[in-house]
């Protein structure tokens, strides 16, 4: 059959459809896609999913099996309804059915074989295309320069785009599929740059700018009027299909046009507009758990004395370190403590185990783009720092040793703005070297600073005591003895996290140390702030403390809440966390919490020698995070291996309501946990992606 040439003018009458018409089938066939996955979405998900930073997203490396079912349905139903959507779109901005929504709709569907025999084509046609981005993957991954890939992929994009040109020569024009890519060379020759432009603007910086409106503009906007931002981002998502529809038509006349003018529907835009506003309202009232993960910006070190992972301020400052010091740095493992600065800020502290040397890491802004890094000076340690706490005015105190004749505890006091000042003098002092004492920190009443201490010899636990002081200069320490002769297993003399300290309200000192050789808790409830009459209680465990065949390891700690009754958390060996609340305040006996199995505080290695003096460093957990929440609740941070995720615990009563909070991709680092200024609780925690690289994120979860 022999095409007629038409005329311009013909052309454009022709063509001449609204561009509300040209939204209606994405509109009808998507949206109602996009809600019904995302009203499913939480049952299927079964707490594996959540809103990160506003997006959809799992918080479990290992979801159920019925999200996959769920994914492969959503993933089905969405390529059907945008490939017919595209199709109708493409009628009508052909200008064929005089601008009937439902003619072209069910013309596209009359016309899926048909389809599906060109998407097998195209998918043939792109094979080398395909190859070629997977051959440059396995580059990447072997030279490690992953923005091969990233140019890879754009070139084929482009390449492959015209391509797409096959949709208005097949079912527009009528022309049969064999010898439709022939067609389309034709249609578009001379015009392969206008097309490629077009297409590009319509199928990739479209979305990038949806994505943009609700990952930029939408948490700046207030609750109340975040539906408008969600409604734009869904608006210029289902514009890819119209703008692409529109781009294909422009270079394809149809073969038998059918110049009736288009006709518009009123009723469309206020359709479209309410499918727009339901989305909307769907995702500011989400059924959902929402959370905000950040990941801190740093670069690598350069400097050949560091680990290749170590990561330093991105705009270091001549005030970060002194002539001849090292640029501040933080290195995988340094993670120590984690405090929320008034202005709401995050605040890390790192403790480099192999130098002298503490790191303050500042987020200057909430997203933590820009994070600010510096050493703790004046430093008053010759022993790396062991603990870390903050006080009721956000100001963090450092706990460290002086090695000498013996061994002396020095505090150190950061306020927000990075300037830090010494104790007075020594807190308390040891008859061995700092590295054999085990240490807690923790805040006391009325600004006040609680030091407990295990002061350990060769043969037994000399002395376990507590340490008072007013305020962080403590220029008038005051320390008691709690226990004294208790026994220890002399290969672990150097591991630390088995000793704990705590407050029970509103002045009390609680004091836990675990002995792992003996399946022993010990904790000391003490009768006034003074300790004058401590009370001990032992608890005998039934875990399985052994670290491996040569050493028992383990480590706590406790929390009081609001009833006086403390709560402590233990984890013996590669076992579980376990949780025990005591039935009164002197914790004369415990109950058992319902954790549930599964989760682990991180391990560090730890050099450790035998009866013989033989080394071994094996992984030993370190102490847990547990705090106390505004409402009372205790809340535990851990890792759960099998699911692959960041757990928060939440405790009231005697069980307790887990929810991952994060996605762990590769191993969990050391973490810290602290509350924000709305009282949530905030993680700062290392993810260890593999040997060599690491990444230090931040997760609150917003519902808490």
């Amino acid at each position: 059959m022999t095409q007629r040439t038409i005329p311009h003018a013909q052309m454009s009458e022709a063509r001449a459809v609204s561009w509300p018409t040209l939204f209606a089938p994405p509109a009808f066939l998507l949206l109602p896609v996009a809600l019904a996955a995302y009203l499913t979405l939480p049952p299927a998900a079964g707490g594996a999913a959540a809103l990160v930073n506003g997006l959809p997203g799992l918080v479990e490396g290992r979801p159920p099996a019925s999200y996959v079912v769920w994914s492969v349905a959503v993933t089905a139903l969405t390529a059907a309804g945008g490939a017919l959507a595209l199709v109708a779109s493409l009628y009508l901005a052909a200008g064929r059915f005089g601008g009937s929504v439902a003619a072209a709709i069910r013309e596209a569907a009359r016309r899926s074989g048909t389809l599906l025999a060109l998407a097998a084509l195209v998918a043939l046609r792109l094979l080398p295309h395909a190859l070629v981005v997977a051959s440059s993957a396995v580059v990447a991954q072997w030279t490690g320069q992953r923005w091969i890939v990233t140019v890879t992929v754009a070139v084929a994009v482009v390449i492959a785009l015209p391509v797409m040109l096959v949709l208005p020569v097949v079912l527009v024009a009528g022309h049969p599929v064999t010898g439709a890519f022939r067609r389309a060379r034709e249609t578009v020759s001379g015009r392969r740059t206008k097309a490629t432009l077009l297409l590009a603007a319509a199928t990739s910086a479209t979305p990038a700018l949806a994505f943009g409106v609700h990952l930029w503009l939408a948490p700046l906007l207030p609750d109340a009027v975040k539906a408008v931002a969600a409604a734009l981002g869904a608006a210029l998502l289902l514009a890819v299909i119209p703008l692409t529809a529109q781009a294909l038509a422009s270079f394809h006349v149809p073969a038998e046009p059918r110049p009736e003018p288009a006709r518009t529907a009123p009723a469309m835009p206020a359709a479209i507009s309410l499918l727009l506003i339901g989305v909307g309202a769907v995702t500011v009232l989400s059924p959902l758990p929402e959370v905000t993960d950040r990941t801190v910006r740093m670069v690598p070190v350069d400097d050949p004395d560091r680990a290749p992972s170590s990561l330093a301020d991105p705009e270091p400052s001549d005030d970060d370190h002194l002539p001849g010091e090292v640029r501040p740095f933080m290195d995988r493992g340094d993670l120590a403590h984690l405090a929320i600065r008034p202005d709401g800020t995050p605040l890390l502290a790192g403790y480099d185990p192999r130098a002298v040397g503490a790191t303050t890491l500042t987020c200057v802004d909430m997203a933590c783009d820009v994070p600010s890094l510096g050493w703790v000076r004046p430093y008053a340690f010759t022993d790396d720092p062991v603990s870390a706490t903050t006080l009721a005015d956000g100001s963090v105190v450092h706990a460290g040793w002086q090695d000498g004749p013996e061994a002396t505890l020095h505090l150190i006091r950061c306020v927000s703005t990075g300037q830090c000042t010494p104790s007075a003098g020594p807190v308390t002092r040891a008859g061995t070297t700092g590295r054999l004492q085990d240490l807690a920190l923790a805040a006391g009443p009325a600004g006040g600073v609680l030091v407990a201490v295990a002061n350990r010899d060769g043969d037994a636990v000399t002395e376990l005591s507590l340490t008072s002081c007013d305020d962080a200069r403590c220029p008038r320490p005051r320390t008691v003895p709690l226990a004294a002769a208790l026994p220890y297993d002399r290969a672990s003399s150097t591991m630390r996290g088995r000793l704990a300290v705590a407050v029970v309200p509103p002045d009390r000192p609680v004091v836990t140390w675990l002995e792992p050789a003996s399946s022993t808790l010990r904790v000391i409830v003490c009768d006034t702030a003074a300790c004058l009459r401590p009370e001990l209680t032992t608890h005998r465990l039934a875990d399985e403390f052994s670290s491996d065949d040569t050493v028992k390891a383990g480590a706590v700690a406790v929390a009081v809440p609001p009833d006086g009754r403390p709560v402590v958390a233990y984890q013996g060996g590669a076992g579980d966390l376990r949780l025990l609340r005591c039935r009164g305040q002197d914790c004369a006996r415990t109950d058992a919490m319902r954790l549930g199995s599964g989760l682990t505080s991180p391990g560090v290695s730890s050099l450790v020698l035998d009866g013989s003096l033989r080394s071994y460093e094996p992984t030993v957990p370190r102490r847990p995070h547990l705090l106390v929440d505004p409402s009372g609740r205790v809340v535990l941070a851990a890792y759960d291996g099998r699911r692959r995720a960041l757990v928060l615990a939440t405790c009231d009563g005697g069980a307790c309501d887990r929810a991952p909070i994060a996605r762990v991709e590769g191993a969990g680092g050391p973490l810290a946990l602290a509350l924000d200024r709305a009282g949530r609780p905030t993680v700062a925690w290392e993810e260890r992606l593999d040997d060599r690289e690491w990444r230090l994120r931040i997760t609150t979860p917003d519902g808490s």
